[in-house]
């Protein structure tokens, strides 16, 4: 499976997701930026892995989301994990009081603070990967869902309605 195909799936998936709950909301590629947009990249990534949030809130640096949710697809790597990083300060409020709840181990970077979690290494087909999204939903979200609704002044905030119909409205542009 390539990475475009899983991208694929998991947008299928995830808009199925927002059908039966609206309040699930996810991130999604806003650009075009090298014609991203017209080659399938439906997510924040490349041909190695892709990335999306169910919240608002990036990093000033890098571009990635505080809170994202990864799939990496390449040689070196085939794996599922939840991260959280900041460059700038943009989140860390929220994320200190992630990390210690949802138990994250820090990874060693010399220019950011990042976070990340493996939930599945090496899975085997799509259904393994969809999964452990549903599996994050249903539990580290709502975890995390209840931390940005407590601190709704620190960088991290909800999707909006407007927002995400927006975002879903120009990817469908492209998929025609």
């Amino acid at each position: 499976m390539e990475i475009l195909d899983i991208q694929e799936e998991i947008l299928d998936f995830l808009l199925r997701k927002h059908q039966i709950n609206p309040s699930i909301k996810f991130t999604t590629r806003r650009i075009n930026r090298n014609n991203k947009l017209e080659n399938k990249f439906w997510f924040i990534g490349n041909e190695k892995y892709f990335e999306f949030s169910f919240w608002e809130g990036k990093d000033g640096k890098t571009g990635l989301n505080n809170l994202g949710f990864t799939i990496r697809w390449n040689d070196k790597r085939k794996e599922v994990h939840y991260n959280f990083s900041s460059k700038f300060g943009n989140g860390i409020e929220i994320i200190n009081i992630l990390v210690p709840i949802l138990n994250i181990p820090k990874v060693e970077n010399p220019n950011y603070n990042y976070w990340e979690k493996c939930i599945i290494k090496n899975p085997q087909n799509i259904l393994e990967i969809k999964n452990s999204i549903n599996d994050f939903i249903n539990n580290e979200k709502e975890i995390i869902d209840k931390i940005v609704s407590e601190n709704p002044d620190k960088g991290i905030k909800f999707i909006s309605d407007e927002k995400f119909k927006t975002q879903i409205n120009k990817i469908n542009k492209f998929r025609l």
